[in-house]
């Protein structure tokens, strides 16, 4: 490990060459060295994320870097389009479309899930808008989770959809409520057939927000709640 530092030490001047550069160099080394211990690898790739997270994202690839990043560190594969533009963050049940211009701006921000058109989120454009990776990366953990279920890509499939419907029935409840009443959000809580529904959005689930007598026991769990 210290040998390998020492060699990039002394072959790049780190006054000429930028940092993600370096970083760049020193992934592609890490590939190659198939034969370094699991422990030093972690820790080089440990170093690597904290530098990473501690530069400023001014161009098209630091932006893609760090996706690429982010990407690894929830277990997701990644891959760029040929000119570079797009970002590909996959998993066998769904992925992620990150448009960006030439110098490195965002554009848009896709998701799709397994056999469904990519569908523009606004809530993921507007975190990575803002450069917010932390909570770019809790929505891909998100969509990670929603597909944590026992059983082949098959039937996790066939359980996505039947959550589908089950969000639209509610869905639909609640806007025939909310046009009917013209209710404010604390009225649809209190009075509501479904309560206060927020959509799914990316990675954050679907929830409610409903009132519940006192001798009546609220249970809260994904991907719905309600408080009391």
């Amino acid at each position: 490990m210290s040998s390998l530092l020492e060699r990039l030490h002394v072959k790049f001047n780190p006054n000429s060459r930028p940092w993600t550069e370096t970083m760049k160099l020193v992934r592609q080394v890490m590939e190659k060295r198939i034969v370094m211990n699991s422990g030093g690898h972690q820790h080089l790739v440990s170093c690597l994320e904290t530098l990473q997270k501690a530069l400023k994202v001014t161009s098209l690839p630091a932006m893609t870097d760090r996706l690429e990043s982010i990407a690894r560190q929830n277990g997701l594969g990644s891959h760029l389009s040929p000119n570079g533009t797009e970002c590909y963050i996959t998993s066998d049940m769904f992925y992620v479309e990150v448009h960006l211009d030439p110098a490195g701006q965002l554009c848009d921000v896709k998701v799709a899930h397994h056999g469904e058109q990519p569908v523009s989120c606004p809530e993921l454009v507007q975190h990575l808008s803002e450069r917010n990776f932390d909570e770019f990366s809790k929505h891909l953990k998100g969509l990670v989770n929603l597909y944590k279920l026992p059983g082949d890509n098959k039937l996790k499939t066939k359980m996505y959809l039947a959550l589908q419907s089950l969000e639209l029935d509610l869905s639909k409840m609640a806007g025939m409520y909310w046009q009917a009443t013209n209710a404010s959000p604390l009225e649809k809580i209190l009075h509501g057939s479904v309560g206060y529904l927020t959509p799914r959005s990316g990675g954050k689930r679907l929830s409610l927000a409903v009132k519940v007598h006192l001798d009546v026991m609220c249970i809260s769990r994904e991907p719905m709640w309600c408080s009391g």
